[in-house]
């Protein structure tokens, strides 16, 4: 997965049933390979600029 799709991340956020979740629980959930986790990292940075997305206590990620 060369291009991180944005949507595909906050589908992923908007089912959690927890209060969070950990990058790379989010990247199995979302078959991001392990080379691929850069990406994924910009790209959630960029939804938390946002503020769209926010940064839990202990590096989960979770909806706003």
């Amino acid at each position: 997965m060369s291009s991180i799709d944005r949507q595909a991340i906050l589908d992923c956020l908007s089912r959690l049933v927890t209060p969070g979740i950990k990058l790379t629980a989010l990247a199995d959930d979302l078959g991001v390979r392990k080379h691929d986790y850069a990406a994924l990292r910009a790209e959630i940075l960029e939804l938390v600029e946002d503020g769209i997305v926010q940064v839990l206590p202990g590096g989960a990620f979770a909806l706003v």
